[in-house]
């Protein structure tokens, strides 16, 4: 027998909208048969079919089948007309098989039904989508937007939690602006029809696919555009494994203790896999690791030069570099050798980052150093508590963890080594050592 299988995702407010559209396909000789991986139609004689979508308030989001007591609901309808074809969630379709049949709920009930299940199925989305929305801002406006800003990623990925809680925002006003104007209706006994035709809502409804169809392209521009070779590793082994998983219990369809526990299982394995093909992936391409500490020798003194980690994006770059000022040369296994300076250089065309980056390292009362005009910078602080010293030019910021006080020759040294010098005048040699 002929089959076809159609990908259409009907919410608790389309019900009256999904049993037309079953009307109509059954006009054409498609007979809906029931849910696998998308809705399941038979190719028999067209005819007229009647059917209605119903909100089973005991039904739950991790059903994909009928569930027994689904069932027992089931038989009470079948005994008012209405043969259950199958269900999904809380969604029941139901064929008229009587022509005596009689409504399954009143209009009240069946409007209570479709208000409770709509408001359950994305309240815990939205809490959700505004937590992470208010996270990433959060990390965006303390001491992490040093770092944050210059990774593309995290800039998509803070782009999309914020299009998907707007998403989830516009969602509740619909809701809130559709259960308004039903209660209304309701209240001057009229019927609601629950799908397309209300009126009103439509706007709210586009906005919500509008910003869901922009995250989806974000989130393709990010692992197209945007992802290194690890991280779409990453992406790939998440992408396949989710699929994987939808095909596979869409397929067997398991009962609703089972459904739950199998994508608990599945999800800890597509974690795991994904992150572990990603930590081999960066272990074995990684530059940063394949780079020793090189000795710095320069008219200043001879100490060593260490890159440990880099980033580079859309608003700069920033590098954070291990540097042992000549008094320390050659190492100490001492951990806390105050001549280990640990120095990280924020690199933007943007004056505004560096401002913000400069005023995140400057919160707190702080000083001018010692010898501060060998730095030649526009501002220079250090910490009146704490080993910390910040120093801002036009296009980059130095901001240093370490010795304090650096005198004249240690500060030049470190220029040197770093590039921040405003000429160039001087030779520096640089020659690789087994650290």
């Amino acid at each position: 027998m002929k089959k076809k299988m159609a990908f259409r995702n009907y919410g608790y407010r389309e019900c009256d909208s999904f049993a037309a559209y079953l009307e109509k396909m059954a006009s054409k000789g498609w007979i809906f048969k029931g849910w696998r991986f998308g809705m399941i139609f038979e190719k028999e004689a067209p005819r007229r079919e009647i059917y209605d979508v119903e909100v089973f308030p005991e039904g739950d989001e991790n059903d994909v089948k009928p569930e027994p007591n689904t069932k027992e609901y089931a038989q009470y309808c079948q005994e008012a007309g209405w043969e259950l074809i199958d269900s999904t969630r809380k969604l029941c379709v139901f064929r008229k098989i009587r022509e005596d049949a009689l409504p399954i709920v009143t209009e009240r009930e069946r409007y209570e039904n479709i208000r409770e299940a709509e408001w359950k199925a994305f309240r815990g989305r939205l809490a959700f989508t505004c937590f992470m929305a208010v996270s990433e801002w959060y990390a965006l406006l303390n001491t992490d937007f040093a770092r944050n800003i210059f990774s593309d990623i995290w800039i998509a990925v803070f782009i999309l939690w914020n299009l998907y809680f707007l998403e989830n925002a516009a969602r509740c006003v619909s809701y809130l602006f559709w259960k308004s104007r039903t209660e209304k209706m309701l209240e001057q006994e009229k019927t609601p029809f629950y799908g397309s035709r209300v009126k009103g809502s439509f706007i709210w409804e586009a906005i919500r696919k509008i910003l869901s169809f922009a995250g989806f392209l974000g989130i393709i521009a990010m692992v197209l555009l945007l992802a290194d070779s690890q991280t779409m590793s990453m992406y790939l082994v998440f992408s396949v494994g989710m699929l994987l998983m939808a095909v596979l219990l869409a397929v067997i369809r398991p009962s609703r203790e089972w459904n739950m526990l199998l994508q608990a299982i599945f999800a800890f394995l597509i974690i795991f896999v994904g992150f572990s093909v990603l930590m081999v992936s960066k272990a074995e391409n990684s530059p940063i690791h394949k780079k020793n500490a090189q000795v710095i020798e320069n008219r200043y003194g001879t100490g060593e030069l260490e890159l440990t980690d880099e980033w580079e994006g859309i608003f700069g770059k920033a590098r954070r570099y291990n540097v042992l000022l000549p008094e320390g040369y050659p190492r100490t296994d001492d951990p806390y050798d105050e001549n280990a300076m640990i120095c990280q250089v924020y690199q933007s065309p943007y004056p505004w980052i560096l401002e913000r980056i400069y005023s995140i390292y400057t919160k707190e009362e702080g000083e001018i150093p010692p010898d501060a005009e060998a730095w030649e910078a526009l501002q220079t602080e250090q910490s009146r508590n704490e080993n910390h010293t910040i120093v801002k030019y036009g296009d980059r910021v130095l901001y240093m963890t370490g010795k304090k006080d650096l005198d004249r020759e240690e500060i030049l040294f470190i220029r040197e080594v770093l590039k921040l010098s405003q000429s160039r005048k001087g030779n520096t040699n640089i020659k690789k050592t087994s650290a």
